[in-house]
């Protein structure tokens, strides 16, 4: 029972242990990153390929924690051209996105991401995060309600928008479930959606 609970803790910190602290050259500061394995600047990279090994450990850890778990099953076109080395950044944004996910929505809550025409939705099914904390929450140090009796620095949400908008696209927390009002989003009924909005046109090589 100790071994298996050994088990299941490793898991839990699996994203917080991806790498070791580097500097990217986007004037973040020196907060820590949580990327996944470094990368071979030789090396052809898409954003299905940067995604692969965060959606292993993720769907690791939700079969651990007897979670929901969902992953695309298709991969439209812009997320399997070849990327621009810049663009790697995704990988950390998203990381960091789910590291929250698992840290903060309660045990039997869906966690997962799915691909809309123009970025990623990163979801759970925990507790709704509440309408005056949607923008708060990516200020430097501010921690949710959700937070506050967790570990954490407030800097993640902070650091994935900053990144984000650094590589010209955004990163915000949808309200009523939707980007711009499709069908489609709407009927995509999940408690907190982060969107990550990227450049399309200005992704690949």
């Amino acid at each position: 029972m100790i071994i298996e609970q050994k088990q299941i803790n490793q898991y839990m910190d699996s994203f917080a242990q991806l790498n070791s602290p580097i500097q990217l050259p986007l004037e973040i500061g020196e907060e820590r990153l949580l990327l996944p394995p470094n990368l071979d600047n030789k090396k052809v990279i898409t954003v299905q390929s940067l995604l692969r090994p965060i959606l292993e450990r993720g769907k690791a850890n939700a079969d651990l924690e007897n979670r929901d778990w969902t992953e695309p099953s298709l991969w439209p076109d812009w997320t399997i051209s070849p990327l621009k080395a810049k663009y790697a950044v995704i990988a950390e944004i998203v990381a960091n996105l789910l590291e929250n996910a698992f840290k903060y929505a309660q045990k039997d809550a869906e966690i997962g991401l799915a691909i809309t025409s123009n970025g990623l939705c990163i979801f759970d099914g925990g507790k709704k995060i509440t309408k005056n904390e949607n923008e708060k929450i990516f200020e430097k140090g501010f921690r949710g309600s959700a937070a506050k009796k967790k570990d954490g620095t407030g800097v993640g949400l902070f650091l994935a928008r900053k990144l984000a908008r650094q590589i010209g696209g955004d990163l915000r927390l949808l309200e009523n479930n939707s980007v711009d009002n499709t069908d489609k989003l709407k009927n995509f009924k999940k408690k907190n959606i982060f969107y990550l909005e990227l450049p399309i046109k200005e992704l690949h090589a």
